[in-house]
């Protein structure tokens, strides 16, 4: 299995079809369902902090992220989570300054 350039392992050999069912086992849980089996001990190690457009062209994506904030709320783990209106690429270069580089500088303080 070979992880350039994407530096993962793919759940398939080279540029065939061929599924390599070890690495496939590790592909079948959403990112959601993973932080669903996790502890919450291990989830608490973690700074984090996420945000979505109400109005994304990808609708699955503010569901997601709702979604992530309920489980992270449910495991009592802190986190920053902020539903802001617009889409997927509304206001980058505000949104990158005020809430972006602040956070990455209080998580790397350390």
């Amino acid at each position: 299995v070979s992880k350039s350039p994407l530096f993962v392992n793919l759940p398939w050999a080279g540029d065939s079809a061929t599924i390599v069912d070890s690495v496939a086992k590790l592909w079948r849980d959403t990112p959601l369902e993973i932080i669903r089996k996790s502890p919450s001990s291990g989830l608490r190690t973690i700074h984090w902090a996420f945000d979505a457009g109400d109005r994304d062209a990808f609708p699955d994506i503010p569901l997601a992220t709702a979604e992530l904030d309920r489980l992270l709320t449910a495991k009592h783990v802190a986190h920053t989570f902020e539903m802001f209106s617009g889409t997927h690429g509304d206001r980058i270069r505000e949104r990158v300054e005020t809430r972006l580089l602040p956070f990455f500088s209080r998580a790397l303080k350390h």
